[in-house]
């Protein structure tokens, strides 16, 4: 036993699992390679491992597998396609079907082969790496439906009805789970499910650890560093990148490498270092370009990639040349490609080209059961306002973007939401430029007061010294001035230390406002006439700047979700398991007095909305005409939690529960409508 302990020290972790399951020739081949240690690169590996395949014609399947997955890994498609050729073997099959999935022009077209290697599977083992490139292909595919089935079957029959298997390849189930929650986790990075993504890596970090894969430690590495870059987190992420590139380079990993040096570049140009992020998405291209031409997609996504970095040096033609070639690269669309097409049709409407972005849109949607539509359908409404929009369209144009809104919160796509947003407020202050309706004003001010809420969140300084000038505005034509005057002085020491060009303005509308408070028959003062040309302009460029994506949500926890009746009385009370609230009715008065003072403040507005810091935690409420109000209990404010709000005034109000006086009594079926749609929203559950 001690002999073979002390032979193994010296076999990669990468193919130990198969390896102890090697047979006893196969075990002998490797006691002699003396060259072989743990730090061996993936290339030497798998040197080794085909010059032992050449010596011998029958080899077990836990050595094709091994074989396999190197050879995977190092993308070395040529002799995986002559092994399996030469062979016909299952084991290696799967590997090549996994490679040539997510480097394929055309995924659908490798249903044939995974049809064919499905006739092969003869024991749960191979069912369950089948599963993983069935799983793959899903994800490229777009189906995310079969997706979750097939992971389900297959992981319940393998730990629910092969018990021998399962002991018997315990560490290999292990090592193969990993790859489903990896490809798991891409797959909801992809819908921007950001919280269950981080989940999940949780999870999968648990078993990596005990596999001291070196493989799936670069993979963890990397997923842990997009979680920090959608935070926000850009050093934390670029430790990480660093350190997942380390490993991918000394493994030889090449096609890992590649994309791990584009996500460098995308971290690198998030955070406005546009020359070193061309630096690193340079690099990916030469290194594709010399190590894997045939990979397809690769050469898509990152010429994609490439082009954001044009659109951002603002080089719009150049840009959108190479989203053209981008998507050539792809025959028909799959996940990857269905993103690059709804990029460059935005990049298309920010430069008004319509008729062009209309008919790419309107061509991608030929199927009603499309799954790449349905996974994007909220930017794909933002897309279709925008082309009304320009086309002058403004009713449907605005259904449209409401549409948009209403999804994207439910969803939690607070990218979407927010241009939405953004586009819709530049809507409505063009409309009241042409007919001076209060009502779009009012709504105007809605829509403002949450990009204030998201540019706030972002830390973007600039944009908010301009946005606080506009809705300063807003609430002058309300003849609300203390407001205006509030906004304006808050704009102004923002603008102050970055967009000094503003000062001049705001000082100007400043002595403007002050005069108007120190008018005595201030209730007499007519309604002022504004012109929002200027701004519409300004709105349009800040929606360009920010087209390329720059974070997720900031996670805010609720801790409780409250509905109250306009007199104080609760209705209905959602806690999470960190609060208890002692006593509703003293609580309740207190939302009650801050009702009344909202009424002093905002007494034109028909819904009004207010965040209040309560000890450690924010308290924010919004109220419903005279009916009821929602307080939303949290750690912090956030953008998404206030669109989330929004959505749940609206569902109450849809219950219509409220007009008569309230005693105690509500219609049963209403509130467990209300209860699930708080639990599914705000993951807290009704007291």
């Amino acid at each position: 036993m001690s002999h073979i302990l002390k032979q193994n020290v010296k076999i990669p972790k990468e193919i130990l699992p198969f390896y102890k399951l090697f047979n006893d020739y196969e075990k002998e081949q490797f006691q002699k390679l003396s060259s072989l240690n743990q730090m061996s690169n993936l290339n030497e590996i798998g040197t080794l491992l085909l010059d032992i395949f050449n010596k011998e014609i029958e080899h077990t399947s836990y050595f094709m597998l091994a074989l396999g997955r190197i050879l995977y890994h190092t993308s070395d498609m040529l002799n995986l396609e002559n092994i399996y050729k030469e062979t016909d073997s299952a084991e290696i099959g799967l590997w090549y079907a996994f490679l040539r999935i997510i480097s394929s022009d055309d995924v659908r077209k490798e249903e044939i082969l995974l049809d064919q290697l499905k006739e092969k599977l003869n024991y749960s083992l191979l069912h369950l790496l089948w599963t993983i490139v069935e799983l793959n292909f899903y994800v490229y595919s777009g189906n995310q439906f079969n997706f979750r089935e097939t992971k389900d079957i297959i992981i319940n029959r393998f730990l629910v009805e092969d018990i021998e298997n399962r002991e018997k390849h315990k560490v290999i189930f292990k090592l193969f789970y990993s790859y489903i929650l990896i490809i798991e986790i891409n797959l909801n990075f992809l819908q921007n499910h950001i919280s269950y993504a981080k989940d999940l890596l949780i999870h999968a970090s648990d078993i990596i650890v005990t596999l001291e894969d070196r493989i799936l430690e670069s993979m963890q590495l990397r997923l842990s560093a997009l979680i920090e870059l959608r935070k926000n987190n850009f050093s934390t992420a670029q430790h990480l990148f660093l350190r997942s590139l380390a490993l991918a380079d000394m493994l030889k990993e090449i096609r890992f490498a590649i994309q791990v040096n584009s996500e460098i570049g995308d971290l690198y140009l998030q955070m406005g270092h546009v020359k070193d992020a061309k630096l690193f998405y340079d690099k990916s291209l030469e290194l594709l370009k010399k190590h894997v031409p045939y990979d397809s997609s690769l050469q898509g996504i990152l010429l994609s990639k490439i082009a954001d970095y044009y659109f951002v040096n603002e080089k719009f033609q150049k840009s959108l040349d190479l989203l053209d070639e981008a998507l050539s690269f792809f025959k028909v669309d799959n996940n990857f490609s269905f993103q690059i097409k709804l990029k460059y049709i935005e990049y298309l409407l920010n430069l008004k080209k319509v008729n062009k972005a209309e008919s790419l849109l309107v061509s991608s949607f030929q199927k009603k059961d499309n799954y790449l539509y349905l996974q994007n359908q909220s930017f794909c409404l933002y897309l279709r306002g925008f082309i009304e929009f320009l086309k002058k369209n403004f009713g449907k144009a605005q259904s449209f973007l409401y549409e948009a809104i209403g999804i994207a919160d439910r969803t939690g796509d607070e990218w979407t939401s927010s241009k939405s947003l953004v586009l819709l407020l530049i809507l409505l202050l063009l409309k009241y430029n042409l007919a001076s309706k209060v009502d779009d004003i009012v709504e105007a001010d809605k829509c403002v007061d949450d990009i204030i809420t998201f540019l706030e969140e972002k830390a973007k300084f600039k944009e908010l010294a301009q946005i606080y000038l506009i809705r300063a505005k807003i609430r002058k034509i309300l003849l609300d001035f203390e407001t205006s005057l509030f906004l304006l002085k808050t704009g102004e020491n923002i603008a102050r230390q970055y967009y000094p060009e503003l000062i001049t303005k705001y000082e100007e509308n400043i002595d403007e406002i002050s005069r108007l408070l120190n008018f005595e028959n201030i209730a007499e003062t007519e309604t002022p006439s504004i012109d929002f040309k200027e701004d519409i302009d300004t709105i349009f460029q800040i929606l360009i700047r920010q087209t390329k994506k720059l974070g997720s949500p900031i996670e805010s926890i609720t801790i409780a979700v409250l509905i109250f009746h306009s007199s104080g009385i609760p209705v209905r009370t959602y806690r999470s398991e960190e609060l208890y609230i002692s006593d509703d009715m003293i609580f309740g008065g207190f939302v009650s007095a801050i009702r009344h003072l909202l009424d002093e403040l905002f007494y034109s507005q028909e819904s009004k909305s207010l965040s209040v810091d309560h000890g450690q935690y924010k308290l924010l409420i919004e109220f419903y005409k005279n009916l009821f109000s929602i307080v939303i209990l949290t750690v912090r404010d956030s953008f998404l939690l206030r669109r989330k709000m929004h959505q749940l005034v609206s569902f109450v109000a849809s219950k219509d529960l409220f007009k008569e006086k309230y005693f105690g009594k509500i219609d049963e079926l209403a509130l467990r409508d209300i209860d699930s749609f708080v639990e599914k929203l705000f993951k807290v559950k009704k007291n």
